[in-house]
């Protein structure tokens, strides 16, 4: 989950910014808001892929991506 310290509207931009970057899947990837509790929000990230294979390195590099994101903007508030 990622805490509060970053906006809503911070977070679907990074999102977008990041599943934009995979045109390479058949569909593109969408996110949505899973929960939010007092420690943070969580969200669910939908992708297909064409290799059953592929599902866990794309996952990771998406995951390492909006983490990545949501730390600097994190760091710059």
């Amino acid at each position: 989950g990622f805490n509060h310290s970053v906006s809503d509207a911070k977070m679907a931009q990074i999102f977008a910014e990041v599943l934009a970057e995979h045109k390479d899947l058949p569909t593109a990837p969408t996110f949505a808001l899973d929960r939010t509790t007092v420690d943070g929000r969580f969200y669910r990230v939908f992708f297909y892929v064409n290799d059953p294979d592929e599902i866990f390195q794309k996952r990771n590099q998406i995951y390492e991506k909006v983490l990545g994101k949501w730390d600097v903007a994190r760091l710059g508030s």
